[in-house]
Order: structure tokens, then C-alpha cells, then sequence
């Protein structure tokens, strides 16, 4: 779990946003956090469209219970880290949002840049924030049914995120 100094002020923005006047501690919400990797940093449009990808639903409307709260980018990487939270049940929609717009807008061929990458989205870490655990969010990062219908490469590293390196296993790299 993250630092209560880091999830207040997430819980609070979406308190804001909902006009919620109840104690954060009270409010029930189940928030959990991807860092998404892509590989591409030099064309801010298209990291930009990636994240809006993120926000937006089928309806082409924003999912209320989504933000993005961070795009960081590395120019010489050729990579962005894009940070999305939201509840636990709409995350998976948003993240996969996100990563299809990423595949049809980077282009692998011609990607440079000094970080070595596995395809134009890297990695989706996720983390859980509030409400959630480990294992749900283990569970949004396996659904395999969409992995499979999109072809997407996965792995999961099963212990938490503070485990020693030689101790994860990836299992299924697609």
C-alpha cells in the first residue's frame, strides 16, 4: 500500500470532484494505480492522446472515476510513464483504453531511443491505493481474456512490489 501522506490527497480529489462532504475514511472508495510504460516521449501529442485514451469511456464520455495524475518523459529514453488511478473496476478498461491507443500510435520500427524496449507499451504496473489489495490488483492485471483478444504480451510478478528481484517469476511472457 502506498503512504496514507500519498492516497489522502488522491481521495480528497475525488471527494472534490463528486462533492462528497464526508471523511475521506468513510467514503468507501477502491483505488488502485497503474504506471503505465509506453515507449514513446519525443511526440508529447501522441503520449497526450494515450492518456486522454485512458480517461474517456466506449461512449466516448470521461469515466468519472478515472484521472491521470502524472506524464513524466524522458526525451533520450524515448519513454513516458503515464499514472493512472481509479477505482478498482474501472482501471482494467481505462489501462487496456490506453494501451490499444498506444499500439495503433507508436511505431515500433522506427522507435529509437537509449532504453532497451519490449513494444510500445513496456509495462503495466499495478498498484493498490486505497480499499484494495494486493491480490485485486493482481487479479485487473491477469484478466486474460483481454491479454488474449488483443494479443498483448503480460507477466505477473506475484509478491508485492517491495519483493527482492531474484525472488519474482514471471509467469506467461506472450
Amino acid at each position: 500500500m502506498l503512504p496514507q501522506s500519498l492516497v489522502l490527497p488522491l481521495i480528497s480529489a475525488f471527494a472534490v470532484k463528486k462533492k462528497i462532504s464526508m471523511s475521506s475514511s468513510r467514503l468507501g472508495l477502491r483505488l488502485a494505480v497503474c504506471l503505465l510504460n509506453i515507449s514513446e516521449a519525443r511526440r508529447k501529442h501522441i503520449v497526450e492522446n494515450i492518456a486522454k485514451a485512458a480517461l474517456l469511456g466506449k461512449n466516448g464520455k470521461k469515466h468519472p472515476e478515472v484521472s491521470v495524475l502524472n506524464i513524466f518523459s524522458d526525451q533520450d529514453y524515448n519513454r513516458s510513464v503515464i499514472t493512472i488511478a481509479a477505482s478498482i473496476d474501472e482501471l482494467n478498461s481505462s489501462v487496456l483504453a490506453a494501451c490499444l491507443e498506444a499500439f495503433q500510435s507508436i511505431d515500433m520500427e522506427v522507435q529509437e531511443g537509449i532504453h532497451p524496449c519490449l513494444g510500445a507499451v513496456d509495462l503495466i504496473p499495478i498498484y493498490p491505493l486505497t480499499g484494495v489489495g494486493v491480490e485485486e490488483c493482481g487479479a485487473v492485471a491477469r484478466r486474460k481474456d483481454e491479454v488474449h483478444l488483443y494479443h498483448l504480451p503480460y507477466s505477473w510478478f506475484p509478491e508485492p512490489i517491495h519483493a527482492k528481484l531474484h525472488d519474482m517469476s514471471i509467469v506467461g511472457l506472450h
